[in-house]
């Protein structure tokens, strides 16, 4: 099996919390096939258990690798620092990057690998989330005198930061130090740059363009999306505000080619992912975009594509109102195109199972009706439905899961 197919399949374990077993069995099977064990796969272990609290097997799975390898990779590094500074141990975290930093220029972790830049700005990244700026700035001063290089992204990183604090000042006097710099603007710079100017600005569209211009990114169908993509990711309303303002531009001046279906559903998807929105202000900018597609002539309903796209983005809210949604928007598809989507119903009773939510689970069996003749053409589907029928939560059936599997 190819190695990053082992990473995927030992972090989807470790993220689905199938316990230690599991997990202690696959490792035993990878370090049978794999010598040595590639960096993707440590790298995918020390992440996973990042991502789901187990900082002690983060660490003990960094450990490991230490005690095999004389110099990890830096995607090893990162991945580990990261979960250093997720664990809060912040003094722990600079250590090791200290160990790190005084090996670069030397092998195996030459300057200009962009793996070594990525340790750099992983820590950049984590001091800022905890309002560190004072050590950001003097890592990024030292990156400009001896390496790696600050990038565009390096200065992003920054200004991404200053955004969330809504500080305009700091962020014009970085981009003034990017643009000193000689560096070109890339989309990302963009979307910070407009997300900041948007509030304030009626204009604010208008002169971010002009400055891709300037920095010959030509507005096509992929920057487009790149930036709505890069705005989003931002995750507050003034950025969704500047996302839609930004689907107008582009719909009214005719030397850009008119917003795709795409454009319109990964900014509506990005609003029904967010939970950090208000719900009411969630259904301001829903009802929005929805005004915005049926003038463009288009309908998400009208699509099973579209449709599980943002059930998908509703079901990955944790917000009880996001469930609802996700539910609204499978009903009307179901309304509009009369026909059966049994992918849809297996990801919506999935989640719901996930999440306890069993009184809409039983609307939706309901609302299935007549259809049940047809459940045993789609055997995922009648498994979930019977799941639902006898109350089996998700951590149930993998817990039931564990209990069956033999991977010695």
């Amino acid at each position: 099996m190819d190695p990053e197919l082992w990473a995927v399949y030992i972090s989807g374990l470790i993220r689905t919390r199938r316990g230690e077993t599991s997990a202690h069995n696959i490792w035993a099977g990878i370090t049978t096939l794999l010598h040595p064990i590639p960096t993707c796969v440590w790298v995918a272990a020390i992440t996973a258990f990042t991502s789901i609290g187990r900082y002690d097997r983060a660490e003990a799975t960094w450990n490991m690798l230490q005690g095999v390898v004389r110099w990890p990779g830096p995607e090893a590094y990162s991945a580990y620092i990261a979960s250093l500074f997720g664990e809060n141990r912040t003094k722990d975290a600079l250590h090791l990057f200290d160990k790190f930093k005084g090996r670069v220029g030397k092998e195996p972790y030459p300057a200009e690998d962009p793996s070594v830049l990525s340790v750099f700005h992983t820590v950049l990244d984590r001091l800022l989330r905890v309002d560190l700026t004072q050590p950001a700035r003097a890592i990024f001063d030292r990156m400009a005198t001896h390496g790696p290089r600050p990038t565009v992204e390096t200065y992003n990183i920054f200004m991404r930061y200053f955004a969330k604090q809504r500080d305009l000042k700091s962020i014009s006097a970085t981009f003034a130090e990017l643009s000193a710099s000689g560096i070109a603007v890339d989309t990302s710079t963009a979307a910070v740059l407009l997300a900041a100017l948007y509030p304030a600005r009626e204009d604010a569209v208008a002169l971010v363009f002009a400055l891709l211009k300037q920095h010959h990114i030509v507005l096509d169908l992929d920057n487009s999306l790149t930036l709505l993509k890069h705005l989003t990711e931002l995750a507050r309303d003034d950025a969704f505000e500047a996302a839609i303002g930004v689907l107008e531009h582009l719909e009214r001046d005719l030397q850009f080619t008119p917003p795709t279906e795409l454009a319109y559903l990964v900014v509506l998807c990005a609003i029904e992912r967010c939970a950090a929105l208000h719900p009411a202000r969630t259904r301001v900018l829903r009802a929005k975009m929805l005004r915005k597609m049926r003038a463009s002539g288009r309908n998400p309903s009208r699509s099973a594509t579209a449709t599980m796209d943002l059930v998908k983005a509703c079901l990955a809210n944790p917000r009880k109102e996001a469930v609802q949604s996700a539910v609204l928007y499978y009903q009307k598809f179901s309304e509009y195109r009369q026909t059966f989507s049994p992918e849809l119903v297996i990801i919506i009773l999935h989640d719901l199972r996930r999440r306890g939510e069993w009184d809409i689970a039983d609307t939706i069996l309901k609302d299935l009706g007549d259809m049940q003749e047809r459940y045993a053409n789609y055997p995922a589907l009648s498994r979930e439905i019977g799941f639902v029928k006898n109350r089996v939560s998700r951590q149930s059936e993998l817990d039931a899961e564990e209990d069956t599997l033999d991977l010695d």
